[in-house]
């Protein structure tokens, strides 16, 4: 397989995350509720954060796509999201799922527009909208991974060491 393909299922899969970080508190509110005991306002919260930190980014992220390039800042921000992941794992209290889920907002926001940036540098425009459409079905993915398939995870070896994996394999 070519480069080109190589680092178009790259990024495609950490837009896959993107989605799945996205999406993948409301699976588990029942247990962060209770671990960290919070009451259905601190969840909103702690949930929301992820897309606050996420919309603050876009700004200064598109800047940085065109000047330092996409593999730099998508490879910098998912290490970003690793450690918010792996952050939000260990929380015992709000502040410290805050922290993890801010992180991880701010990790995964370079996911799409950075994987549309190496799609138009690495292929042709006539491509551009094929793969593209491709990257969101592979991101819809993510969105469905977080549902049933987390819950049955989560039952086996529970929610932290779900995010755990999930950030071994972004790692």
């Amino acid at each position: 397989m070519s480069r080109r393909w190589n680092i178009f299922a790259i990024t495609s899969a950490h837009f896959f995350l993107s989605q799945f970080y996205r999406t993948s508190n409301s699976v588990i509110a029942p247990q962060l509720i209770q671990e960290l005991t919070l009451d259905t306002k601190a969840l909103g919260f702690m949930s929301a954060s992820f897309f606050y930190a996420f919309a603050c980014t876009q700004i200064p992220l598109s800047l940085l796509l065109d000047r330092i390039g996409a593999r730099i800042m998508m490879t910098a921000l998912s290490l970003v999201g690793i450690l918010g992941a792996l952050i939000f794992s260990w929380a015992d209290s709000l502040s410290l799922g805050l922290t993890g889920r801010i992180l991880l907002g701010i990790g995964m926001a370079c996911n799409l527009m950075g994987t549309l940036k190496l799609i138009s540098d690495w292929f042709t425009p006539r491509t551009f909208a094929t793969l593209s459409g491709v990257v969101f079905s592979i991101g819809a993915l993510g969105n469905i991974i977080a549902t049933t398939p987390l819950v049955l995870l989560v039952e086996q070896v529970g929610w932290r060491h779900s995010f755990q994996l999930i950030a071994a394999l972004n790692l």
